[in-house]
C-alpha cells in the first residue's frame, strides 16, 4: 500500500470518527426505540389510573347498594318515624330511664340521599350505657351517633348518669320503602321466662339460615334454630322476662365488620367509670409496740406483759423487742415468737413507793428507719 492509499485510509476512519463523536448517527437511530417505550409508559400509568377509578366506583357503587338496601325507609318522614321508634325501643331494651327521645333539627339533604336526625334524653347507669351503644354501633344500619353529652349524679363506680345523645340516620331515595327499619311480626303463643321456643306469625321476611338476633320486647334473644314458625332461641341470662301472644318480634341484623364482636367486649367500659370518685391509696400504718400498757401494782407483786411488733412484716428481717438500759432486778424479757416478747418483774416485798418507769426498743433488721434508731414505748409501774 503506497502512502497515498494510507493517506486516504486514515482518512476515511478519522471522518467516520468525527462523525460519531460530534453528528452522533446512534442518538437518532435509538431515539424512536425511547419515544416507543415513554409512550408504553404513559399508557400503563393511565391504565393504572382508570383501574384505579374503577375500584373507586366500585367501593362507591357497593356503599350506595348497602345504604340503599340497609338505609331507611326513601320518604324523609316515614325514615325519622322507623328510626324514632327503633331508637325508643333499642333505649327502653337497655333499660334507659326517664325516657324522652324526639325529632331533630331538620337536616339538608340531596338529590340522592336524606338524613334524618333523633335526640336522646335518658337517666341511666355505665352499664346501661355500654349496652345501648353496643347495639347500636352493631346494627346493620348507615346511622351514627353524631353528638353525645354524659353527666354523672355523683362519684361512685356505678352512679347514675344523665345521657344527651344526637343520632343521625342516612337513607337512599332509589332504596325500597319498607314500615320498619327491620322485619317485624309477633308471637303467636306466650312465652314462659325460661322458655326457649317461640312461634311467630311470619317468617318470610326474617333470615332463612343461620344465627341473627330478635328483640321480643325488651328483651334481646339469639335465634340458633328454625323449624317453619317455631324459633329455638338462646336468650341472656338474667334479663329474661315472659312475653305473650301478640307481643312485638323484631330482627336485629348485625354489620358484617361486627359479627366477631361480643358484648363481653364492651365490660371495659363498664368496668371502669371516668366518673367513679378515685380512692386514695392506702398508706401503710407506721409501726408500733402493743401489749405495753402502764399499771399499778402492789411490792412483792408480778408485773406480767407481751410487748409486741405492729405493722412489720417478720419476713422482711429479724424483730427485737427489748427494755433500755440495764434490768433491774426481778426483770426478764425473751422473744417468744417473731414479733412478740414476753415481759416479767418479780417486785421485791420490800420496794420502795412510788413510779417506776420501763422503756421498750424495738428494732428491726434491714427496716429503713429501725435498724439504726429503735422505736421506744415507755410505761410506768
Amino acid at each position: 500500500m503506497n502512502d497515498q492509499n494510507r493517506t486516504k485510509i486514515l482518512a476515511g476512519v478519522l471522518a467516520v470518527v468525527l462523525v460519531f463523536v460530534f453528528i452522533k448517527p446512534h442518538e437518532w437511530l435509538l431515539q424512536p426505540i425511547r419515544d416507543a417505550e415513554l409512550e408504553l409508559q404513559r399508557a400503563r400509568d393511565d391504565y393504572e389510573r382508570a383501574e384505579e377509578k374503577e375500584t373507586e366506583l366500585r367501593i362507591a357503587r357497593g356503599n350506595i347498594e348497602e345504604v340503599s338496601q340497609f338505609g331507611l325507609p326513601p320518604r324523609r318522614s316515614d325514615a325519622l318515624r322507623v328510626y324514632q321508634r327503633w331508637i325508643t325501643n333499642l333505649a327502653e331494651q337497655s333499660g334507659f330511664a326517664q325516657l324522652k327521645v324526639t325529632p331533630g333539627s331538620a337536616r339538608t339533604g340531596s338529590q340522592d340521599f336524606s338524613a334524618v336526625e333523633v335526640r336522646v334524653t335518658a337517666e341511666a347507669n355505665m352499664e346501661k350505657l355500654s349496652r345501648f351503644l353496643y347495639y347500636f354501633d352493631h346494627a346493620r344500619l348507615v346511622h351514627r351517633v353524631e353528638d353525645m353529652d354524659i353527666k354523672s349524679t355523683g362519684t361512685s363506680q356505678n352512679a347514675s348518669l344523665v345521657v344527651s345523645l344526637k343520632c343521625v340516620g342516612l337513607s337512599m331515595k332509589t332504596g325500597a320503602p319498607k314500615s320498619d327499619v327491620f322485619a317485624r311480626t309477633e308471637l303467636t303463643k306466650d312465652l314462659s321466662s325460661s322458655g326457649n321456643i317461640l312461634t311467630v306469625a311470619e317468617v318470610s321476611k326474617f333470615p332463612e339460615d343461620g344465627e341473627f338476633l330478635l328483640q321480643v320486647g325488651r328483651e334481646m334473644m339469639t335465634v340458633t334454630n328454625r323449624d317453619g314458625d317455631a324459633w329455638e332461641v338462646e336468650r341472656e341470662e338474667g334479663r329474661g322476662g315472659s312475653h305473650q301472644a301478640g307481643d312485638s318480634v323484631q330482627a336485629f341484623l348485625v354489620a358484617e365488620r361486627h359479627k366477631d364482636v361480643s358484648l363481653d367486649d364492651y365490660k371495659e367500659l363498664v368496668s371502669f367509670s371516668p366518673f367513679a370518685k378515685p380512692v386514695p391509696p392506702k398508706q401503710p400504718k407506721p409501726p408500733a409496740i402493743e401489749g405495753a400498757i402502764s399499771t399499778t401494782i402492789a411490792p412483792g407483786d408480778l408485773v406480767s406483759m407481751k410487748p409486741g411488733a405492729a405493722n412489720l412484716d417478720p419476713l422482711e428481717g429479724e424483730i427485737r423487742i427489748e427494755v433500755e438500759g440495764e434490768l433491774k432486778n426481778g426483770m426478764s424479757i425473751e422473744m417468744e415468737d417473731d414479733r412478740k416478747s414476753s415481759f416479767k418483774w418479780q417486785t421485791a416485798e420490800d420496794i420502795e413507793d412510788g413510779e417506776y418507769e420501763v422503756t421498750f426498743l424495738l428494732s428491726q433488721a434491714n427496716h429503713p428507719t429501725l435498724t439504726d434508731t429503735p422505736l421506744k414505748k415507755t410505761v410506768k409501774v
